[in-house]
């Protein structure tokens, strides 16, 4: 219960609703709950769902709904507009808590190659190495290079099936989600 609730608390104030309807602030407001019973029950509940769901218990005929978004159209600043999808809370907070899950032992596998995951302070040490590089007068300026990696994937024409062999092969216990996550045509809803 304890990565639910701080899965719940994680959301940032005023986070938009997916097609449910239901917002971050709903569940925060269980956990503000001044009868211990009632948050107590409510948040078990949650939990179980949580566990249920990240277990591969999500019928596939549910998936492409639970897994769903809500399209809002950004304005780019050099014209045009961009998608902005905003899943269900309920798949963001599972999702949330699997990675809760798995964060220690993704670290391990990654580090030292990657500094994203699990790893506390490793973004501002990537900043100060990169800053203390390009002030070093010792290295010619031509030897000073960054590598910045954006991988497209706007309309969802990634190919994943490498990511679930992976997934399968190094966190088997979260491979069913992730494949009822992601394996299915979700369904992006905008306007009417």
């Amino acid at each position: 219960m304890g990565d639910v609730a701080k899965g719940i608390k994680s959301f940032k104030g005023g986070s938009a609703p997916g097609p449910s309807g239901l917002r971050p602030e709903h569940l925060k407001a269980i956990l503000a709950s001044k009868v211990p019973a009632r948050r107590g029950k409510a948040l078990a509940a949650i939990t179980a769902l949580v566990n249920h769901l990240i277990g591969g218990n999500l019928p596939a005929s549910c998936s492409k709904y639970v897994c769903g978004a809500r399209l809002f159209a950004a304005r780019k600043k050099a014209g045009g507009f961009r998608p902005i999808a905003v899943g269900n809370v309920e798949r963001r907070l599972v999702s949330k808590c699997a990675a809760y899950a798995v964060a220690g032992r993704a670290a391990s596998i990654l580090k030292p190659s990657q500094v994203g995951v699990g790893v506390r302070g490793a973004c501002e040490a990537v900043v100060h190495a990169i800053w203390s590089m390009t002030a070093d007068n010792d290295i010619p300026a031509e030897s000073k290079l960054v590598l910045q990696v954006d991988l497209d994937n706007a309309f969802n024409r990634g190919d994943r099936s490498p990511a679930f062999v992976e997934i399968r092969r190094l966190f088997p216990d979260l491979a069913a989600w992730v494949e009822s996550t992601y394996g299915n045509q979700a369904e992006p809803l905008h306007g009417e």
